[in-house]
């Protein structure tokens, strides 16, 4: 197999990584459902709370980093704060903006997503071994820095 990989084209080689990323990311969406599902959260609702979880953002930075319009936003912040998981306060510096941030109760349900993530995803990545889990966590920043 690492011979047949040496001797393909980049341009093959990308091509055999996106369908196989495809496969992938199709599959870990379902398996994030089913995991965030007892939660009552969808995956992208259980994003949300991550990347707020990270740190305090305004709602314009939170559609950027998702990709999505202000009003499908909107929704997203509306529903999980409804759900008291994230809360908004008022910018300081300047009072027409607010924040958003995670409530007590949405860190707890935070520790709840990660947990059962990691149960999910846990007995796929042990068929790895630790140079290759280095290898992968390597790769996954180098993209994340392209996005």
């Amino acid at each position: 197999m690492d011979k047949c990989l040496q001797n393909s084209s980049k341009e093959e080689l990308i091509t055999q990584v996106t369908s196989t990323a495809l496969s992938l990311l199709w599959n870990l969406q379902h398996e994030a459902e089913r995991a965030f599902e007892p939660f009552g959260l969808s995956p992208i609702k259980a994003l949300v709370l991550n990347i707020i979880a990270g740190s305090s953002l305004y709602p314009k930075q939170l559609s950027e980093k998702l990709a999505t319009a202000p009003p499908a936003t909107s929704l997203l912040i509306n529903d999980l704060e409804s759900r008291g998981l994230i809360k908004r306060r008022l910018d300081e510096e300047d009072r027409r903006r607010f924040i958003l941030d995670l409530t007590p109760e949405g860190q707890i349900m935070l520790e709840r997503i990660h947990q059962a993530w990691y149960q999910t995803t846990q007995p796929y990545l042990d068929y790895l071994s630790k140079d290759e889990l280095i290898s992968i966590r390597k790769i996954q920043l180098k993209l994340l820095e392209s996005l």
